[in-house]
Order: C-alpha cells, then sequence, then structure tokens
C-alpha cells in the first residue's frame, strides 16, 4: 500500500511514503552525477556517522578536500544533550544550535 500510494492517497499514506520511499532516491542523482564526475571526485558520507560522530566525519571530509588549515571540530562540536544532537561549542559550555524545525525526532515506524 505504501509503494503504490497515489498522489490522490490520505495525507497520512503519503507521508509515509515520502519518509520511508525517497530516501533512496540518491541513487538516481548518483547515478546521473557519475556521468559527469569521475568516481573519485565524489565522496559518500555516512548520514548515521555524520549524526553519531560528526568530528570523524568532517576530519574525512577535509581530508578529500585536501583543506589546510584543518580544523579540529572535536574543539568545536558538543553534544547538546536537551537538543539531542551535536551543535557548535560557545564559551562557557554553552552551545549554539539549529532553530526548533532542525533536528526533529520522528515517532518509531510500525514493525508492519
Amino acid at each position: 500500500q505504501v509503494i503504490s500510494a497515489s498522489s490522490q492517497a490520505p495525507l497520512a499514506l503519503r507521508s509515509l511514503q515520502n519518509r520511508c520511499l525517497v530516501p533512496g532516491y540518491y541513487s538516481t542523482h548518483l547515478q546521473r552525477w557519475l556521468t559527469y564526475y569521475p568516481s573519485g571526485q565524489l565522496l559518500i558520507v555516512d548520514g548515521q556517522e555524520l549524526r553519531s560522530n560528526p568530528a570523524a566525519s568532517m576530519e574525512s571530509i577535509q581530508k578529500f578536500l585536501g583543506i589546510t588549515p584543518f580544523l579540529n571540530y572535536t574543539r568545536t562540536l558538543r553534544f547538546d544533550e536537551d537538543k539531542g544532537f551535536w551543535c557548535q561549542g560557545l564559551e562557557g559550555g554553552k552551545t549554539r544550535c539549529l532553530g526548533k524545525s532542525k533536528g526533529r525526532r520522528y515517532p518509531d515506524m510500525d514493525a508492519e
């Protein structure tokens, strides 16, 4: 039902369809990009790794791009317990995070 839902399906079903299926469309874009760029110029970043260990992900990205001077993200990022995400670290142990509409938590999906 989720896979075959049309644009006339109830909003809740279309939302579930977008949440489940749209993230997989990256392959369509990747195929197109590979017609223009050699694979060595593309860096695939694991989104879960970026969320759970952003400093390590950013280190890999900087190395891939050859960025100097190198920014040590372990010194500039702090995990904000209230937000549940990594944020910019400020003086005094405070953090600056993205706005309320960013980093939302979604309800768990049904096993069905």
